[in-house]
């Protein structure tokens, strides 16, 4: 015996199926009806849609049907972000990237560091390389993993506590 998800799922993959393999035969079908239904309801289709209110750019409601835009329609969404990052090679993460090697005085390796994590992907390792610098002078003090990285700043970049941190662990 199938539950009623059970079955509506069946049904729902059959005509998918159904579709699937008549969907030539099917198109003049749905498209004649939909033009049949416009010529019909011309009027109150154009009506309903000066009355349906346009969500606001910052409201909730725009920020849903963004977020369910760019879920149906990730090609779009990807093609844009390629045309402006080729336009404006001066903006974004590659921006800053070239930005800290500069600063570093040199380029971002590919291991740590500290613990010698790699960065590369499918290689064993504690996540990205991040550039680490001292808060209070701004000054860059080396490439390093994003959990060593977290750990300086857990430990408040004090030496003091990671050398209590060391011999607690020693003992």
């Amino acid at each position: 015996m199938y539950t009623i998800e059970e079955k509506r799922a069946q049904r729902v993959a059959y005509m998918r199926r159904y579709r699937e393999k008549n969907r030539e035969r099917l198109k003049p079908v749905r498209r004649a009806e939909g033009q049949r239904y416009w010529r019909e309801n011309k009027e109150k289709i154009i009506a309903k849609r000066r009355l349906k209110p346009r969500p606001e750019r910052d409201s909730e409601k725009y920020l849903v049907y963004a977020k369910t835009y760019r879920e149906k329609h990730p090609e779009r969404i990807k093609d844009s972000q390629k045309k402006y990052n080729t336009k404006n090679p001066n903006r974004g993460m590659g921006r800053q990237r070239r930005m800290q090697e500069a600063a570093a005085g040199r380029p971002r390796p590919d291991h740590c560091e500290i613990c010698g994590a790699s960065d590369t992907p499918g290689l064993k390792g504690n996540g990205r390389i991040a550039f680490d610098h001292c808060h209070k002078t701004g000054a860059f003090r080396g490439w390093i993993c994003s959990h060593c990285n977290k750990a300086l700043g857990f430990a408040k970049d004090d030496p003091n506590i990671l050398r209590k941190m060391i011999a607690y662990l020693e003992s």
